[in-house]
């Protein structure tokens, strides 16, 4: 069983359902600093429901000009309105490389009594003058994964793949 970590929020429009927040209970950090202000930010953009706004507080910038592209799946700017109640159990947040962390979040409903998982999204945080901002995945994973700029490819290697520069090579001479 869960433990509730954020009651039922207020919204304005009556009609809309709030999305409940649990924290799984074998998350022993959520109550560490750091961890409880990144629970609160992903919270926060949750409940705003403004998905790809481009000027979002949530989100850094600095290198990306958008939040994640995948997060459409969360269906953001209908969650509230959805006829079944939406549920976001935290179900990890751990610090990664380079002064980033890491949240991993379920997303699921119950409809007719049965309980249906929609999405596992992750993403990432860090601190930038103070404060914690949600992180663009695709900036995150160019900062940590090796990478190689060849002609004008570049290339980002995870580090079970073996890098073949004589390939990349020749696809730039191809390109």
């Amino acid at each position: 069983m869960s433990k509730l970590a954020f009651a039922q929020g207020t919204d304005s429009d009556s009609a809309s359902k709030p999305v409940r927040f649990f924290i799984e209970k074998e998350v022993i950090n959520a109550n560490d600093e750091n961890e409880k202000e990144i629970i609160q930010l992903w919270k926060d953009y949750i409940n705003k429901g403004e998905y790809g706004a481009t000027n979002s507080p949530y989100w850094s910038y600095q290198n990306s000009t958008s939040p994640d592209e995948y997060l459409w799946a969360l269906n953001l700017t209908n969650l509230k309105k959805n006829e079944y109640e939406t549920q976001c159990k935290i179900i990890g947040i751990f610090p990664v490389e380079h002064g980033y962390h890491c949240l991993k979040s379920a997303f699921s409903h119950v409809k007719d009594g049965e309980l249906f998982l929609d999405v596992i999204p992750t993403v990432y945080a860090k601190k930038f003058n103070g404060k914690f901002l949600l992180v663009n995945s695709t900036t995150y994973h160019k900062e940590i994964l090796e990478h190689y700029k060849i002609g004008n490819i570049n290339y980002y290697v995870h580090p079970s793949h073996k890098f073949d520069l004589k390939k990349a090579k020749q696809m730039s001479a191809y390109c």
